[in-house]
């Protein structure tokens, strides 16, 4: 089994950390090279897999019918606290990848002009597609129901689920028009989230 963590101790070369854009205190796992999008890219599929492993494992845990005796009980609250831990670490290097990735592909948000800059492009986005944005670029890669995106995303629990659809229908557009190598996607039953294309045999 495949774990993974954030460590945040220094990072192995910090020569390298500085040459690359990365933040030195996240320490590499062997064989992670920060320097490439094709490495970025492979990890984010690893990572996202990992994400979707240890979820699925911890709802197990949850869902899991075991007595209620007090030895019973405390063997489940470990397992639960284990679990956690595991797909938190998962979800932390997930969000390293998908900063790294964003970092390479020269993705840079303003906030004060709510300016998305890819490549020396600048496109303008209104406010709620600009907190959209920036909200799913701070959790990239995880999924966020309707409900949840009207009150982490805009603070507003009084929006409609529909307004939700225009809003991301229309960032999604803005997305596309800019040449931004990433898109939001609607998972079924799992809600919205912002992942990188991979094109094919990358």
């Amino acid at each position: 089994m495949v774990t993974a963590s954030v460590d945040r101790g220094h990072f192995p070369d910090a020569d390298l950390a500085r040459q690359g854009g990365v933040d030195p205190s996240v320490r590499l796992l062997e064989g992670e090279d920060p320097g490439g999008i094709e490495d970025a890219r492979q990890w984010l599929r690893v990572y996202t897999a990992l994400v979707d492993l240890k979820r699925r494992r911890l709802d197990r845990v949850t869902n899991d019918d075991m007595d209620d005796h007090e030895g019973m009980a405390q063997k489940r609250t470990a397992r639960l606290r284990h679990a956690s831990n595991q797909l938190q670490g998962v979800r932390d290097r997930l969000e390293f990848w998908y900063g790294r990735m964003q970092q390479l592909q020269a993705i840079d948000l303003e906030r004060d002009t709510r300016t998305l800059t890819h490549r020396g492009r600048d496109t303008l986005l209104t406010n709620r597609e600009y907190q959209l944005l920036e909200f799913l670029m701070r959790s990239p890669g995880l999924p966020f129901t309707s409900s949840q995106l009207l009150v982490q995303a805009w603070h507003r629990s009084d929006l409609s689920t529909e307004q939700v659809r225009l809003y991301v229908g229309q960032l999604r557009k803005k997305l596309r028009a800019s040449g931004v190598p990433c898109e939001v996607v609607n998972q079924p039953r799992r809600g919205y989230s912002l992942v990188f294309q991979v094109p094919a045999g990358a």
